[in-house]
């Protein structure tokens, strides 16, 4: 999985586009996304006013978008009831909704990361960062073939944003490393004996 920082713009291509949400007074809380094409930004308006805020963080509703858009589908992502945001809820739904893009067959998702401010902080990138870095983690090296799903994974996360790209940047990818760090520990953790072992 590769994390990249991106303008979000009418050049942004991806399988899906993941909008964070939160609920006031029983409405899904969008905030104006800059950059956003007119057919999305109507899509979005529509999803909103559908959108069940009952659900728990990580509960997804999404739309498709038409054929000739750069961007798939839009889906709105629940960061729960919680204000403010628990820094858990940020990471689980990140990872939740990396699973539902993959059981979709999406490669490129991109997430809103001005919206994702708004709602859950200034560090909130960062922790989406990690949650989706960390349920990528899959060990398959001792499966005698892989497993059915492994070719739907997703391949490429962008944080897209109006705003400064620099700042962003180098959060993703400070929490971007320390997130491999732990799924290095975890495959290491998954080694046989004969592998890892004192002498090793």
């Amino acid at each position: 999985l590769t994390v990249r920082v991106a303008k979000l713009d009418r050049r942004l291509r991806a399988d899906v586009l993941l909008i964070p949400v939160l609920a006031v007074d029983g409405q899904a809380t969008v905030p104006r996304i800059i950059g956003l094409p007119d057919a999305a930004a109507d899509r979005l308006a529509e999803l909103a006013k559908r959108h069940h805020l009952g659900k728990p963080a990580g509960a997804i509703d999404a739309t498709t978008l038409p054929p000739a858009s750069a961007i798939g589908r839009i889906a709105l992502v629940n960061l729960g009831k919680d204000r403010p945001v628990k820094s858990v809820d940020v990471r689980n739904a990140a990872g939740l909704a990396l699973d539902w893009c993959a059981k979709r067959g999406a490669k490129q998702v991109a997430v809103a990361a001005d919206a994702l401010r708004r709602v859950a902080g200034d560090h909130a990138a960062a922790l989406w960062t990690e949650g989706v870095v960390l349920a990528s983690f899959r060990y398959t090296e001792l499966r005698s073939k892989p497993p059915e799903n492994s070719q739907n994974a997703v391949s490429t996360l962008t944080l897209a944003t109006a705003g400064e790209v620099r700042a962003l940047a180098e959060a993703a990818d400070r929490a971007a490393k320390i997130a491999y760090g732990v799924n290095l520990t975890r495959t290491l953790s998954h080694e046989p004996p004969n592998v890892i072992n004192p002498v090793t």
